[in-house]
């Protein structure tokens, strides 16, 4: 994680690529659950976010932060992917954690980009700043 200390605050975090939101939520009682495979996830990026950090207010971004999300994401292979799927998972994993609720993201930007130095693995880069 990068620290930009200037006002507006401004984090950018690296972060494991996410399942797609088709395997990570599931319909269960005619409503729509996080699966197993979201809740494993999920845990995981909440030990990856807690382990850049060196904080002991969280969320990072308490209401009523507006925010601005910028996400580059470096997908593992070729095969099509929905951006905005992408975001939606990363965005709900960010919860409770960098902010308290993703309502309080009132922009993003995000962008696929094909760089295959990190071989079987994708990840993103997401930039979190406060919006003035």
């Amino acid at each position: 994680m990068k620290w930009n200390h200037s006002v507006p605050w401004e984090i950018t975090i690296d972060c494991p690529w996410p399942p797609s939101i088709n395997r990570y939520w599931r319909a269960w009682n005619n409503r729509m659950v996080v699966s197993t495979e979201g809740k494993e996830y999920k845990a995981h990026m909440k030990k990856h976010l807690l382990s850049q950090l060196d904080v002991r207010d969280l969320p990072l971004f308490p209401k009523p932060a507006k925010l601005q999300c910028n996400i580059k994401a470096y997908p593992p292979d070729r095969r099509g992917r929905d951006l905005d799927n992408i975001q939606k998972v990363l965005l709900d994993c960010f919860s409770k954690i960098i902010w308290e609720d993703d309502v309080q993201v009132h922009a993003i930007h995000a962008e696929k980009i094909y760089d295959y130095r990190n071989k079987d693995k994708g990840y993103c880069e997401v930039a979190i700043k406060e919006m003035e």
